[in-house]
């Protein structure tokens, strides 16, 4: 599987090299790190973001994978909300971008999960299943 992995990453070169440059990326960014509040319409709004921890220089579009990776673990059904707010994505194929750092920022939170023993030896999660079906699909699949 790791060797997949890899050589699905170093196929998708192409698609990282495509950064426009670091920002400064929160690296966190989910609903437990988001202050909010109800404006006089009852619409919230965002005031603050908190635990800046893992911030970092990082391509913008890698931070946005990990914001919608991780909001859509806390709060299924979020990525097109996320999306919408977020505008429009400047790169030539977003969504292959998106695919590719989504790849990198599951094998990341499978090995630190499995670093700290959340995930035990052996043990069959969800997270090994979606990186088992990115793998299966070896690239991101264009409508």
């Amino acid at each position: 599987m790791a060797q997949r992995l890899e050589a699905i990453f170093a196929a998708h070169a192409d698609v990282i090299a495509e950064s426009r440059g670091a920002v400064f990326a929160h690296d966190d960014f989910q609903p437990h790190n988001v202050l909010a509040e109800r404006d006089a319409n009852g619409r919230l709004r965002l005031t603050g973001l908190l635990d800046f921890g893992n911030a970092r220089a990082s391509d913008s579009i890698c931070d946005l994978a990990k914001a919608l990776f991780c909001s859509e673990h806390d709060a299924p059904g979020s990525t097109p909300h996320i999306r919408a707010g977020y505008g429009a994505i400047d790169h030539p194929d977003p969504e292959a971008a998106l695919w590719i750092y989504t790849l990198v920022h599951r094998v990341t939170m499978w090995m630190w999960l499995r670093h700290v023993g959340v995930i035990l030896e052996g043990e069959r999660t969800d997270l090994m299943a979606d990186l088992e079906a990115m793998a299966e699909a070896g690239a991101y699949a264009r409508p």
